[in-house]
């Protein structure tokens, strides 16, 4: 059995935000290309046995010269879930972090109050 900060310091961390399909949602906050904005990926941290803290950055052009990962100056927000389970059935919590382009349209959520030693 994986515990959850296996899980979430793993490829499981992937899971946690791109297996909800996390996409900015109002059509006015698309990214400039429209393109997949998780090019980074998803990372997570400082995991404590009731907590964790995941990172992601949203980036459709991760090298853009301007620093900018390819996204227009304007927050997006960016819908998370933690499930207990691959399938994301047990969904046992779930927020939105919304980004600015002042970091860099980076989130790092603290997700609080979960049950210790779960997948």
């Amino acid at each position: 059995m994986l515990s959850r900060r296996g899980f979430v310091t793993g490829v499981g961390a992937g899971a946690v935000l791109l297996g909800t399909g996390a996409l900015p949602t109002a059509a006015s906050a698309r990214p400039v290309r429209g393109d997949y904005p998780f090019r980074l990926g998803v990372a997570s941290g400082d995991p404590l046995p009731d907590s964790v803290v995941l990172w992601t950055r949203l980036a459709v052009d991760p090298l853009a010269a301007d620093g900018s990962g390819g996204m227009r100056r304007r927050r997006y927000p960016v819908r998370w879930e933690v499930a207990e389970d691959e399938r994301f059935r047990r969904v046992v919590k779930r927020g939105v972090a919304t980004t600015s382009p002042e970091l860099g349209h980076s989130v790092h959520p603290e997700v609080w109050g979960l049950r210790p030693d779960r997948e």
